[in-house]
């Protein structure tokens, strides 16, 4: 099995504390905690201390949105219990909900060799929180602000090892572009809606044959 991405790379990457670093190497992150258990005792007092009126929690490790959950305060005891019981797959992190997400939307921006290549902005389900089509949402093919690609190419300088792709997952705030995920082992990478982009990244594993 050859790799194209370096493995230690991969590996950091494969759960989502490699935000934390990102957030202590400079990048502008969407504010990730670690919950600590119990939940019962840690999810409400986080969500107080913190001010989220909504907050989403995943799993560490985890894809796809699959057991990513919308909490408010009062419905914190019940996640936290789902938690406990395994129900949603532990340990978790929790993230505030962006509003954004419906109004704005989420940029997914792909990068070969350090260029941008294409980019998609997606959309939730009128009533969910979730980008991913399994959920009901939408995507298509866009062009990002100067300022969102240019923040997609910075997260990428630190990183622990430069990549042969990267997707940039992110969302533009007031306090500028904030990373929900960067990944350099994801499988979506939708050359679908960019069939040039598939072009590159042949030529680009062939290089390095």
């Amino acid at each position: 099995m050859r790799f194209w991405n370096p493995p230690d790379l991969v590996r950091w990457n494969l759960t989502k504390r490699y935000l934390l670093d990102l957030e202590q190497r400079g990048v502008g992150v969407v504010p990730t905690v670690v919950l600590e258990e119990p939940a019962s005792a840690h999810l409400p007092a986080l969500l107080a201390a913190r001010g989220w009126s909504q907050a989403v929690v995943k799993p560490v490790l985890g894809a796809s949105g699959h057991d990513a959950t919308l909490v408010t305060p009062g419905r914190a005891h019940a996640v936290a219990a789902a938690i406990e019981e395994g129900r949603i797959r532990r340990p978790v992190i929790v993230q505030p909900f962006v509003e954004g997400i419906r109004t704005s939307g989420e940029w997914s921006m792909v990068f070969i060799e350090g260029e941008l290549t294409h980019s998609v902005l997606k959309r939730p389900a009128q009533d969910d929180f979730r980008v991913q089509s399994s959920f009901g949402g939408t995507s298509g093919l866009a062009v990002p602000p100067q300022a969102v690609a240019e923040a997609g190419l910075r997260s990428l300088g630190a990183l622990p090892a430069a990549p042969l792709y990267a997707r940039v997952d992110g969302i533009e705030t007031d306090a500028g572009f904030l990373i929900m995920e960067l990944e350099v082992h994801e499988p979506s990478l939708y050359f679908g809606a960019a069939p040039q982009a598939a072009r590159v990244f042949a030529e680009a594993i062939l290089r390095r044959i």
